[in-house]
């Protein structure tokens, strides 16, 4: 058996390219990529994102609202919040979902950087060798 017959006898035992059950095979490859931990993550910011009664596909309007709330109920830093926003964001690739536009992206990048200088990410701190 050459290995061409291989990859025509498992391509005839596929969905159709471009069929929901495809996109579905797709998406749950590209979704081995995340570690549990990332994985975790990502569920948490869902499950905030759902409780305040948001859903996909995301927009600018719903991201920012998230933002203002996790400034109002959390003392998470910029970077932290930066992850949240990154992790619906995936969650919506791999939901299969379209992505938001260029105007909503700008949006949510202004108030990113709002949230910067509001709570901007806390520096590590520095240990002085001399005071051992």
């Amino acid at each position: 058996m050459s290995e061409n017959s291989a990859f025509t006898k498992w391509n005839e035992m596929q969905p159709a390219h471009g069929s929901a059950e495809a996109t579905t095979q797709n998406l749950e490859l590209l979704g081995l990529s995340i570690s549990e931990d990332t994985r975790r993550g990502y569920e948490r910011a869902r499950r905030e994102f759902y409780e305040m009664g948001l859903s996909f596909p995301l927009n600018a309007g719903k991201v920012i609202r998230y933002i203002r709330c996790l400034l109002d109920v959390t003392e998470l830093n910029s970077t932290s919040a930066q992850k949240r926003i990154t992790a619906l964001r995936t969650l919506q690739k791999l939901e299969g979902v379209s992505t938001m536009d260029v105007a909503d992206e700008a949006l949510i990048k202004q108030a990113m950087q709002a949230v910067s200088r509001i709570r901007p990410q806390r520096e590590a701190a520095h240990i002085n060798p001399s005071s051992f």
